[in-house]
């Protein structure tokens, strides 16, 4: 069942997806230089600062999706009028919207008071109250406007340049305020499913701006690529969770083949997915942005991986840097692919472009150029707006190169380790050219005979369980000191050695919350590549008699509790979001928060209460 609020956010996203190109302009701050620029009809080169609520309105601009289509019932936004009545589109020109990035994208905290001084250094606010203080503004500017007619009225039109450039502020503040507003009425449309009076503000009076968690809606992980056959092993479909799916055939048996590495490397059709410490470059918020092979040269050099294993590692230099590449795969549906043998497909690889060492010149000269087009450098703890084939991808390439990057050195004798077969294999050479002649070997190292796992990446396995009543009437949730207030979710744990996963299930739920677990099925699966789990998710049923929660074992929690699966349903249709998110407009203050449906937490909890509250055992 896909929720109303879910196919708003997936329409949302699609929307803006091919527009959204520009990172937003923290327009109050820097306004000078835009009129500026407007007048010497140049682009402005101003500092990007704001974060999404102001994103999505410059979509809106750059497009005109948003301005020109109507809501449902007919409903257009004031903004709309107010700039077909200025003729704006024509004064402006744009001349803003190719102002390339020059800062990092700013969050919403989680938390915010609100009551705010309106009075306050607008530097000193965060991005959530400038969205406040801006709104308040608009709304004085936009009341201003009707009394006058708005821009272009009887006292506009064709005053002075100062004249002009005071219509332009104003009608730009309100604005951005009215889009935030038309967002807004789209919710009520959709939740109510009634027509809205769209010609006056007030029908929006009192609510909130919208925060990052709806302007970058989190995709969809059923849209992963998935092959969803008919099989006789089980009636229910495969679940295919965020992080899955990878459109690419990694082909594993290659990566030793380094004639095959070298033609995909030099191959028209190689894209490179560059990571500047460990954050994946981005056209926008949702999309990953692919480099070619004449823009990494410079760095990784004409054929970085001609040679075999047994010459790299009889070659081996340790004062010698080697650019980290890793090839992830090739993408079978893109044409004009590698052919090699029965294989064909785009190669895509990863690249660290990171600046440090000997390579630190080269690659910030590499960073420069990107972010010369616009691009800019995803930050953040997790990554969970990318839609979800290209989440997958960055999954596989960011835990390779964390992995890479956390093994310079062997974990048996300490020496330092060189990696190859692209990326997928570190190995602890014999010989180092960097020694001085005649004592260029290095003390025996087990790792050089027989395969071993310290020279292979890993992958952590790890349970997560929504843990249902007894009488299966509610659900188990905690919560750690440091998450945002309100803000739940299912137990988990990783697996210890020489333990099953049903084992695992029972002995973290009841060490984390003292609640005793019986039979334990597991659901589905999910890759996490931070820095490389594998969590493994459960549904688990309590045991009678042993639902009392007791803390005490293990203090990794702060709180756990039992909730009512009607709660539970009520916060998974409209209270969900990232850690670092903000709640959604239609949070209600003190409610229940819970993970995105990005997470395995919120498909695992959606499994139960759409089993438990559908009647028929969906689990």
């Amino acid at each position: 069942m896909v929720r109303p609020q879910a196919q708003r956010r997936k329409a949302c996203a699609n929307c803006f997806h091919s527009t959204l190109s520009q990172w937003p302009l923290d327009f109050e701050g820097n306004t000078g230089c835009i009129l500026e620029s407007i007048r010497l009809a140049k682009p402005a080169g101003v500092s990007l600062r704001v974060g999404p609520g102001l994103e999505i309105t410059y979509a809106g601009f750059q497009s005109r999706i948003w301005l020109s289509r109507p809501l449902p019932g007919g409903i257009r936004p004031l903004a709309f009028r107010i700039l077909s009545a200025s003729c704006l589109y024509g004064d402006l020109g744009h001349p803003f919207l190719t102002a390339a990035p020059t800062a990092e994208l700013e969050l919403i905290a989680s938390a915010q008071n609100d009551e705010v001084d309106m009075d306050a250094v607008y530097d000193e606010l965060s991005v959530f109250d400038r969205l406040r203080k801006v709104e308040k503004l608009g709304l004085a500017v936009q009341e201003d406007l009707g009394q006058r007619g708005g821009v272009g009225g009887k006292e506009g039109g064709n005053g002075d340049g100062a004249s002009r450039e005071m219509q332009w502020r104003e009608a730009y503040q309100s604005t951005i305020v009215l889009e935030l507003k038309y967002i807004q009425l789209w919710d009520l449309v959709e939740k109510d499913n009634q027509e809205a009076d769209g010609n006056s503000i007030a029908n929006c009076e009192g609510l909130a701006p919208l925060d990052i968690s709806d302007m970058l809606a989190h995709p969809d992980p059923s849209s992963s690529t998935h092959h969803d056959l008919d099989s006789i092993l089980s009636r229910k479909s495969e679940v295919s969770n965020y992080f899955s799916g990878s459109p690419l055939n990694r082909v594993a048996f290659l990566r030793s083949d380094h004639e095959f590495l070298s033609h995909a490397l030099q191959h028209l059709s190689a894209s490179f997915l560059l990571f500047s410490n460990l954050a994946p470059f981005t056209t926008s918020p949702t999309s990953l942005a692919y480099a070619t092979y004449a823009d990494v040269t410079p760095l990784i050099g004409e054929d970085l991986l001609a040679k075999n294993e047994e010459d790299m590692v009889r070659e081996y230099n340790s004062e010698a840097a080697i650019p980290l590449l890793v090839f992830l795969g090739l993408d079978e549906e893109k044409a004009g692919g590698v052919e090699w043998g029965a294989y064909t497909g785009a190669p895509q690889f990863a690249l660290d472009i990171t600046p440090k060492g000997t390579l630190k010149e080269k690659a910030e000269e590499l960073v420069r150029v990107v972010e010369g087009r616009g691009w800019k450098a995803l930050q953040g703890r997790t990554n969970l707006n990318l839609d979800a084939p290209q989440a997958a991808t960055y999954a596989q390439a960011r835990s390779m190169i964390d992995w890479n990057d956390r093994n310079p050195f062997c974990a048996s004798c300490g020496h330092k380790t060189l990696s190859v077969n692209a990326g997928y294999k570190r190995v602890c050479p014999p010989t180092d050219l960097a020694l001085p002649v005649g004592s260029q070997t290095r003390p025996p190292c087990v790792t050089r005979t027989g395969v071993h796992n310290l020279a292979f990446p890993r992958t952590d396995p790890t349970v997560i369980a929504a843990v249902v009543s007894s009488s299966g009437t509610s659900l188990l949730l905690g919560r750690k000191k440091r998450w945002p207030p309100h803000w739940y979710s299912t137990l988990a744990g990783f697996v210890e050695p020489a333990e099953s996963v049903e084992e695992a299930v029972r002995r973290e739920i009841w060490e984390e919350s003292g609640v005793k677990v019986g039979r334990v099925v597991i659901h589905s699966t999910q890759p996490w590549p931070y820095p490389a789990n594998l969590m493994i998710g459960a549904v688990a049923q309590a045991v009678a008699g042993d639902e009392e929660i007791h803390l005490k074992h293990d203090p990794e929690l702060e709180d756990a509790k039992w909730v009512s699966i009607e709660e539970v349903a009520e916060a998974l249709g409209a209270s969900t979001s990232g850690i670092g998110e903000g709640p959604g407009p239609e949070y209600k203050e003190g409610g229940l928060r819970l993970p995105p449906p990005a997470a395995i937490a919120n498909r695992l909890l959606t499994a139960v209460v759409e089993g438990i509250l559908g009647e028929a055992s969906k689990i």
